[in-house]
């Protein structure tokens, strides 16, 4: 299985989604402001683990959560810690390996993108 997450947050909303080479698999939004950037990041890479099945790989954008994760980087905020110690729990149970591809890369992202766009042609449209 191959996944590609990413997260999000802008005036409008945030959220993340999860996807693979094909379709969304799963998508998740809340109100603006509610989380940072990098916790709806954290959000999809735990979104992406729980789907995830042995031998998977998960694709982010992310280089905060992917180096955070794979032990590279330290984590220094407690509310990401929290999300952090559950990716790796999850970690601990599977053989799921976790990169780090740029953005242009990142099929998940460009969901997000492509969404965005609309919305923003949507609201100059009125």
């Amino acid at each position: 299985m191959i996944l590609y997450c990413d997260g999000y947050s802008n005036l409008k909303s945030c959220g993340f989604i999860v996807s693979d080479l094909n379709r969304i698999v799963s998508y998740q939004s809340y109100p603006p402001n509610k989380y940072t950037s990098n916790t709806c990041e954290y959000l999809a890479m735990l979104e992406a683990l729980e789907l995830s099945s042995n031998f998977s790989v998960i694709y982010s954008d992310s280089q905060l959560v992917v180096n955070q994760i794979t032990n590279n980087w330290k984590c220094n905020y407690p509310h990401l810690k929290v999300i952090l110690e559950k990716c790796k729990s999850i970690l601990r149970e599977k053989d799921v390996d976790i990169f780090w591809i740029s953005r242009n890369k990142n099929i998940a992202g460009k969901i997000i993108e492509e969404y965005e766009t609309r919305e923003r042609k949507r609201f100059i449209s009125f």
